[in-house]
């Protein structure tokens, strides 16, 4: 497995779960 796939699934998952984030405090369900 190449480093750029791992470091670019790693960015993802980071943006992925900063987003989350931010629509769970806009939005409580």
């Amino acid at each position: 497995m190449s480093v750029k796939v791992v470091q670019l699934g790693a960015l993802l998952l980071k943006v992925w779960n900063t987003v989350r984030v931010i629509l769970v405090r806009e939005k409580p369900d």
